[in-house]
């Protein structure tokens, strides 16, 4: 018996419905695939924010560092250094901005002599941000136990135990004012992220350190150092 024209749509229609259903493997399956589709991209997002919030560090030192170099230059003057690099501490215009009551962010200045007598001095310059508020930014003066040149082009430094080393600190040298930051810490040794000769270390290092900060990383974010006169 042939079947009209209706029954052969409406059956049609039926496979149609059919056909557009999905089975329970297929939706696991799709799950499964959004599931991991979702940790993959969820994965990208805290490696993109330490890009950023190491990025912002870097713009927010250079220009603390510059602020820094400006108030030097307009505060200090010939004969405040001697020919081994010291610090010199700028009471609330080291702050950012200068002069106001916020200590979270500001920058320290150490200098030298570069020949005795004239009125030419190397400056650097270290901005720092803290990690809380409540901390304290300091600079620690040093004197390395051991110096050794590694084969890796760096140089690793052994202090005293309770050195108070962070990683990221700057190591000034006191000798001639060549610095290096820390990228390793293992207890009073210091490897730095290259090569600094031992004849400049001898006689010492400043490095910064932040009180009170849990992920033992050090609170500076900018270093410069530059050649300039000073007030006569």
């Amino acid at each position: 018996m042939r079947s009209s024209p209706i029954q052969r749509d409406v059956a049609m229609s039926g496979c149609d419905a059919r056909r557009r259903g999905f089975t329970l493997a297929e939706i696991l399956i799709a799950i499964l695939i959004l599931g991991v589709g979702l940790s993959m991209a969820a994965a990208i997002f805290p490696a993109a924010m330490t890009y950023n919030i190491q990025w912002a560090n870097t713009v927010l030192g250079n220009i603390v560092c510059q602020n820094g170099l400006s108030i030097a230059r307009a505060k200090l003057q010939h004969g405040d250094f001697g020919v081994t690099v010291s610090e010199k501490p700028m009471a609330a215009d080291g702050n950012y901005p200068a002069g106001s009551a916020n200590d979270e962010v500001g920058f320290k200045i150490f200098g030298r002599q570069i020949e005795q007598d004239k009125n030419d001095y190397q400056l650097v310059v270290v901005a720092y941000r803290k990690a809380a508020s409540s901390n304290v930014v300091s600079v620690k003066s040093l004197s390395p136990s051991a110096i050794e040149q590694l084969e890796d082009g760096r140089t690793r430094l052994t202090f005293a135990s309770g050195a108070d080393l962070q990683v990221g600190s700057p190591v000034i040298s006191k000798g001639d004012g060549a610095y290096a930051r820390i990228v390793a810490v293992d207890g009073a040794v210091a490897a730095l992220d290259h090569s600094v000769p031992s004849g400049s270390l001898t006689a010492g290092v400043f490095v910064i350190f932040e009180s009170n900060r849990t992920d033992k990383g050090s609170p500076a974010i900018a270093v410069l150092s530059t050649r300039t006169s000073l007030l006569e």
